[in-house]
């Protein structure tokens, strides 16, 4: 699968939900599914497909709390016992 993935360090909350609206649309415009690196709130604010989040970030089972059941969720590991 193809998918577009968002990943922004530098900006401010309100610039970072700006360009992911924007990306959003764009890729719903051409059935590209869209995931947001590491903030769950604006993944689920501009109705990305997914999110996906590192081992530093939120645990995986309070992010799929927070996203639901019909959004992906990605997780960077680094070890099979990462992955359990």
């Amino acid at each position: 699968m193809t998918c577009v993935q968002l990943r922004e360090k530098e900006l401010d909350e309100g610039a970072f939900l700006q360009e992911a609206r924007e990306l959003c649309a764009l890729c719903r415009r051409y059935g590209v599914p869209f995931i947001i690196n590491d903030n769950v709130e604006v993944a689920v604010v501009c109705g990305a497909d997914g999110v996906h989040v590192g081992q530093e970030d939120l645990e995986a089972g309070e992010v799929r709390r927070r996203i639901g059941e019909d959004m992906l969720l990605g997780v960077s590991v680094h070890t099979v016992e990462e992955a359990c």
